[in-house]
């Protein structure tokens, strides 16, 4: 569990709530047992009076902050909130300030000698957290909320920030509980228990195969929710001047990536991040492998090749380009079989070249060499971004396989939460194999209670102090 006397609870915080960036406005966030008398040192109204005290809870009262000395540093707006009817469970205030960040460091250096000090990143949800306010779930959800970048992945978030999650998990713990406190009063009190442990067995296998059904419809459709929250690494591969950097382009919707006719004109990977439908695609343009021209290559070209294959290792999806404009010659079929294995979609790149040639799209179907047979090549243009939309539908088929994800309520979008699901599945699992060994009751336990922490670990009712730190180290500041 995290300790509560190692998280510096104990001090008052405060930090610069918005981006740090020039804006109409600018917040800073306090928050901790001395939040109101800091904010009556720093705000004064108009008469200059210290009025704070007087303020009622959530009402934004007119003013300005000042410095220690009494100087103005920029008219604001106030508000104070009493524990634990604010975001932290602890006494809080804000500054709504002007969004300039001169004024904005100025206003919160009066702050912090006031005596807070500045806040770690995520401290604020991580007191939320610690002060029971919300669940592990609901404070990993805020920043799902800040960092969505698609429908789904708001709405996702907002159903996860009201504790839909959190119930659902809770109800299957108690479930569990239930089950292990009454193995562990018959064992205490085998006379009074006699009759109920004689036919307990079919009754817990019931209560397992319940549980275990709904852990299952959660991880049914958690791959795609992870793709959908975090976005897909997605690595563009082929030889040199198969329009890689013109799809990236093309994709992107501007012109991200340099393209000329001169090979090796990618030296380094780029990377766009794209929308396609209801997925993100965190797209790499990468140096052609390879060089069927004889030439020699130089250093920075060679150190651009061992970065595409580091992309193509690490991707999650592979759009193979292929300029079925001319010749498929043995080095893209060498480039092709590297990317075995890996989920891959074939681009047929340049088709707006055939014609001047006297060949069509079915011509070059027919031609293409037995390594592609079976392959259900996309035929583009990225030229004139023809095909464009068979490209999104293939990547989104590839990645998300079918829409039945679509009429889920709420999906798992956290590796963390999935592999907490799988083991507390485990345990379940090999309970169910004791109790179909015929094994006597007191060897349960060990397994439900191994389902119940893992699923008390997705929420935080067991959690340590590295988890909370690796958390909500990953949050904005002031959040």
């Amino acid at each position: 569990m995290v300790s509560p006397q190692s998280d510096g609870r104990q001090d008052t915080i405060a930090a610069i709530a918005t981006a740090q960036a020039p804006a109409g406005i600018g917040i800073i966030r306090v928050s901790g047992t001395r939040a109101h008398d800091i904010l009556n040192e720093v705000f004064r109204n108009a008469r200059g009076e210290c009025v704070v005290q007087s303020l009622s809870a959530g009402v934004l009262r007119h003013g300005y902050a000042c410095d220690a000395g009494g100087l103005r540093l920029d008219e604001v707006m106030a508000v104070r909130m009493d524990r634990p009817h604010s975001y932290t469970g602890e006494d809080m205030a804000e500054l709504q300030c002007h969004g300039g960040l001169f004024v904005l460091r100025r206003v919160l250096d009066a702050v912090l000698q006031a005596g807070a000090r500045l806040a770690e990143p995520g401290e604020f949800t991580k007191r939320a957290f610690l002060n029971g306010r919300i669940d592990l779930t609901q404070a990993e959800a805020v920043m799902d909320v800040i960092s969505a970048e698609n429908d789904f992945a708001l709405k996702n978030a907002g159903r996860q920030i009201d504790g839909a999650l959190r119930s659902r998990i809770e109800s299957l713990r108690q479930k569990l509980l239930h089950e292990s406190a009454f193995i562990e009063a018959a064992l205490d009190d085998p006379e009074s228990y006699e009759d109920a442990l004689n036919d307990y067995a079919p009754r817990l296998t019931e209560t397992l195969r319940f549980v275990s059904a709904d852990i299952e419809e959660m991880l049914r459709h958690a791959q795609e929710g992870i793709l959908l929250r975090e976005g897909v690494r997605c690595a563009i591969i082929g030889i040199p001047n198969a329009g890689k950097s013109s799809l990236l382009n093309l994709l992107a919707g501007t012109e991200r990536a340099i393209v000329s006719q001169i090979p090796g004109t990618t030296r380094d990977t780029v990377e766009e991040r794209v929308r396609v439908g209801s997925l993100t695609l965190r797209l790499i343009d990468t140096a052609g492998i390879g060089d069927g021209s004889g030439r020699e290559l130089d250093p920075v070209e060679k150190i651009g090749m061992e970065r595409a294959r580091a992309a193509l290792e690490d991707a999650e999806l592979i759009l193979f380009v292929v300029d079925v404009s001319g010749a498929i010659d043995r080095e893209v079929i060498d480039l092709y079989r590297e990317t075995d294995g890996k989920r891959r979609i074939v681009i047929a790149n340049q088709i707006d070249r055939l014609p001047e040639q006297g060949r069509s799209v079915r011509d070059v179907a027919a031609s293409l060499p037995v390594e592609f047979e079976g392959t259900d090549a996309v035929w583009i243009s990225a030229k004139t971004g023809e095909g464009l939309s068979d490209l999104r539908l293939a990547i989104e088929k590839s990645l998300l396989q079918d829409d039945s994800w679509r009429g889920e309520d709420l999906l798992i979008t956290h590796e963390r939460h999935r592999l907490l699901l799988q083991e507390a599945q485990e345990s379940l699992s090999a309970l169910s194999a004791t109790i179909g060994r015929g094994m006597s009751e007191d060897f349960y336990t060990v397994d439900l209670m191994g389902a119940y922490e893992a699923l008390g670990r997705i929420i935080g009712a067991q959690t340590d102090d590295d988890l909370a730190d690796e958390i909500f180290s990953k949050f904005c500041m002031g959040k």
